[in-house]
């Protein structure tokens, strides 16, 4: 699952580029995108451009096309798409660095 949320250390206010968030989830190959109502419409467009799309997945009722993850379904995710290890959880961080292209 990938949550894309940018935070500047100098200006919060400053966000990833649409094309920057549609690269890091080209390259992440994520199967889950975690959206919060305010970013759903962002994350819908990001989807769009995909050619295999991440589902959609968020805390409450957003949508017929987003995951409600407080329904507690079990069943929701498959597993079985990507090799798991639960002694193993994953974070992939991008950063900038200097440059400012994000780099996985």
């Amino acid at each position: 699952m990938v949550h894309l949320h940018s935070t500047n250390a100098v200006d919060p206010t400053d966000q990833l580029a649409t094309r920057e968030r549609h690269e890091i989830l080209q390259k992440t190959g994520a199967t889950f995108l975690a959206v919060d109502e305010e970013n759903l419409g962002l994350a819908r467009e990001l989807c769009e451009r995909l050619p295999d799309p991440p589902r959609l997945a968020g805390l409450g009722s957003l949508g017929p096309d987003v995951l409600d993850l407080t329904t507690g379904d079990a069943d929701a995710f498959d597993l079985t798409v990507v090799e798991t290890d639960p002694e193993r959880p994953a974070v992939v961080l991008f950063t900038s660095g200097t440059s400012g292209t994000p780099k996985g």
